[in-house]
């Protein structure tokens, strides 16, 4: 995509998809650093850089690397609790493979692709045939050998899906020579794969498209709703829901196979891990209106002291800012107290005299100590 118009037309074919970022290699020289709702991450000092990012516009994004060849970018994107890595990665045959991949990390969380200019099964269908069997061709087969090493050294995971299907074309062959790899994190995350996208971009190369969703780690967009990641405790389960959901459907027709007994241990599977989802809640570390003896009062305090917080951090150069934190801190800290032993007292009054013996006893040693053999010990 070395021509000004081409990118203005794969813009705005990436926007009109709701595409959320896109990795272009060969971008034409002299790239603006932002072209219709997208930012473009890329190597500024380069006269022509080989790779780029096509980042969307209101999407947090942190730049690592942007060098000519490759460039990393960190986005979070909308309802994930998470940043991804990015990677646009360009590997030309006028370089060693180990001077480029040697700069380029994989971890469980990021996401490699690009023109690899190079031919393997993990990416490509075609088997080097006779009939192609010449220098350049058998050059080819061994770049893709050594990306493939490299990747499982970087635990990376080829997920194309256009296996048969050439990715760049010119006017006397085709082939298969762009891949897009994924960490162990977003594989579980891509449903389908990397596949060619139906889109009118005057290219000699084919545009992959991937669909990622959130991971299903409780680490969500806060926003929606979702909170963090805590743990379930069997105490508090809502039983009726927990058997009401586990006898929703019945088990069906009887077990004839081994295909068909592992089939209904998976369905038993999810159906107990929904049932405990919706049967039990989580126990996380707890928000201030989750305790009983927080009040409205409390949380003006709260929220004062976060916003006297604040601004002393912003401005610790005032020292009336620092001592106005202090003070919200302080009571703050006194309305907890207060709060706390108020509602104590009432839970005390509420009591029966049973419950106020046993709550009074003190609690007896779970293991009994002889004392001449403590005092031998000691």
């Amino acid at each position: 995509m070395r021509s000004p118009g081409a990118l203005a037309i794969a813009v705005e074919e990436f926007q009109r998809a709701g595409v959320l970022a896109v990795l272009i290699q060969e971008p034409p020289a002299g790239t603006p650093v932002r072209c219709g709702a997208y930012d473009i991450v890329r190597d500024l000092n380069a006269r022509r850089p080989r790779a780029a990012l096509l980042i969307a516009q209101g999407v947090p994004y942190k730049v690592g690397t942007a060098a000519e060849d490759h460039v990393t970018a960190e986005v979070r994107p909308p309802g994930w609790g998470r940043w991804i890595e990015l990677t646009s990665l360009y590997l030309g045959r006028d370089k060693a493979l180990e001077h480029v991949l040697g700069r380029v990390k994989g971890g469980p969380w990021s996401l490699v692709g690009g023109d690899l200019n190079a031919q393997s099964g993990s990416w490509c269908s075609r088997a080097p045939s006779r009939q192609h069997q010449n220098q350049y061709d058998r050059e080819s087969w061994r770049r893709g050998a050594e990306i493939d090493r490299w990747a499982d050294s970087e635990n990376l995971r080829c997920v194309n899906v256009n296996v048969g299907r050439d990715t760049f074309r010119n006017t006397r062959w085709g082939s298969a020579i762009d891949g897009i790899f994924l960490g162990e994190g977003l594989a579980e995350c891509c449903a389908k794969g990397a596949d060619v996208m139906d889109l009118a971009v005057p290219s000699d190369h084919e545009a992959l498209g991937l669909s990622l969703a959130p991971p299903r780690d409780g680490r969500g967009d806060r926003q929606n709703g979702r909170t963090a990641k805590g743990r379930r405790n069997p105490k508090r389960t809502n039983w009726e829901k927990f058997i009401e959901h586990i006898d929703k459907r019945n088990l069906g027709t009887e077990i004839r196979d081994a295909e068909e007994l592992e089939r209904r241990a998976g369905q038993l599977e999810r159906r107990l891990k929904d049932a405990v989802r919706l049967s039990t809640r989580r126990q996380t570390a707890g928000r201030p209106g989750s305790k009983n003896w927080w009040n409205e009062d409390l949380e003006k305090l709260r929220r004062t002291y976060q916003r006297k917080r604040g601004k002393a951090r912003k401005n610790p150069e005032v020292p009336a800012l620092a001592e106005a934190e202090v003070e919200a801190r302080r009571a703050l800290l006194k309305g907890i107290k207060q709060r706390k032993r108020d509602a104590a007292r009432k839970a005390i009054e509420a009591m029966d005299e049973g419950a106020v013996k046993r709550w009074a006893k003190p609690r007896a040693l779970q293991e009994w100590f002889d004392a001449e053999q403590a005092m031998d010990y000691f």
